[in-house]
């Protein structure tokens, strides 16, 4: 993992600026739930405020394991430094980030949610990259079935995904050109929840 993920510079204008921004302006504080994790939880954690409590979510328990093991290092891999860097992000932030994780979930997002994670209630859910996975419209909606059921009245989602070319559909086996801001909006619509704000970007 360190070798390979986020051990290089950081590469602009590939939708993490977007996403920093999002969190930067949307987080609530409180207690927060990454969907979809991967080992990244610490990454986007730079970027938020008032957090109180961690919990991160991945259907590969390896993925938690590494993410576990980042919290008693204190290597910082190169994409992180470059971040804190460009936005002024004091190390001390970092390791008060690694402090806040709580809780470890292991399930597929894309299915039905554990009834414990369902009845945590948290202030702040995200998921980047992992919505856009699903295989069809009605599974994509279902994903905001869960989202609305674990967060709290008020709470925030953010989320991102990746609208994947017609080559690398084909090369991952994945085909989500249905998402659209309208299904967006449909799902929120049958969920009860309020789109704050939607946006698209272009990634050559």
């Amino acid at each position: 993992y360190f070798n390979k993920y986020y051990n290089d510079k950081f590469k602009s204008n590939q939708g993490v600026e977007e996403i920093f921004d999002l969190i930067h302006r949307y987080c609530p504080g409180g207690r927060w739930l990454d969907v979809g994790c991967g080992t990244t939880t610490l990454f986007w954690a730079l970027m938020t405020s008032n957090i109180s409590e961690i919990n991160c979510a991945d259907i590969y328990p390896e993925a938690l394991s590494i993410l576990n093991d980042f919290i008693y290092h204190n290597y910082i891999p190169n994409c992180y430094h470059d971040i804190m860097e460009l936005y002024s992000i004091d190390k001390n932030y970092f390791n008060e980030c690694k402090q806040k994780i709580k809780k470890y979930f292991v399930f597929d997002a894309l299915k039905e949610w554990p009834e414990e994670v369902l009845k945590s209630k948290f202030d702040l859910v995200t998921q980047f990259g992992v919505f856009g996975l699903c295989e069809s419209e009605e599974q994509y909606l279902n994903c905001f079935f869960s989202v609305g059921k674990a967060l709290k009245n008020g709470g925030i989602c953010i989320g991102v995904n990746w609208i994947l070319s017609k080559e690398y559909s084909r090369d991952r086996g994945v085909n989500n050109c249905y998402i659209s801001k309208e299904l967006i909006v449909k799902a929120c619509d049958i969920y009860y929840l309020s789109l704050i704000e939607y946006g698209e970007k272009i990634i050559d």
